[in-house]
């Protein structure tokens, strides 16, 4: 989304129609058009994911279906007194 904003600053479009196209605030267009003029496209490419995952390895390997997951509950599974929470993040039980 970023490189496609930078091809825009190219061909010289301005802020609010890069925000509004790409579906983003305009401060956002605004601190990328900064940083591109800082240090090009280049400046706008990921660097990855800003926090660390949430489940470890052997968590991500039942995921992936490496092994039978018994161990986690769904947005939407019973907890806490066999209410639901489907608004809750996914939650790793041991």
């Amino acid at each position: 989304m970023r490189l496609d904003a930078a091809e825009r600053f190219e061909r010289g479009d301005g802020n609010r129609m890069i925000a509004a196209d790409l579906r983003v605030t305009v401060r956002s267009v605004e601190r990328w058009r900064r940083a591109w003029r800082e240090g090009g496209a280049v400046a706008l490419e990921s660097s990855g994911p800003q926090s660390p995952p949430r489940l470890g390895e052997r968590q991500f390997a039942q995921r992936r279906g490496g092994e039978q997951c018994s161990g986690l509950v769904d947005r939407c599974g019973e907890g806490r007194g066999g209410r639901t929470f489907p608004n809750d993040p996914l939650k790793v039980c041991e």
